[in-house]
């Protein structure tokens, strides 16, 4: 018999957990943009070597801050997912127990 981890968590325990990573998105997504704006502030006005090696430092953290923008984002989209599935179950199960109540119910009638 294969080993079975059931886990009893709360809608709100979801929606928590997908409230505070969107807030992460806001707070990338603005780091983002910073560094995309210091990025035009150095082409405007400095223009060597030094400059370009800090260009592409900043480049490889925009690079790094979207790929955290992404993960977060698939991250959500899983947590949503299962939600999603998690309600659908409940609704099923509901359904399938309504009906044998009634079922029941209809026997001693």
């Amino acid at each position: 018999m294969a080993d079975q981890l059931n886990l009893n968590v709360k809608q709100e325990a979801f929606e928590g957990a997908i409230s505070k990573l969107e807030g992460y998105v806001t707070k990338l997504t603005m780091l983002l943009g910073s560094y995309e704006q210091k990025r035009r502030e150095i082409e405007d006005i400095w223009q060597d070597d030094d400059a370009t090696r800090y260009e592409e430092e900043i480049d490889k953290n925009c690079r790094a801050v979207q790929e955290a923008i992404d993960a977060t984002n698939a991250q959500i989209a899983q947590l949503k997912s299962v939600l999603e599935k998690k309600q659908a179950a409940k609704t099923i199960v509901s359904g399938i127990v309504d009906a044998a109540a009634t079922a029941a119910g209809a026997l001693f009638v």
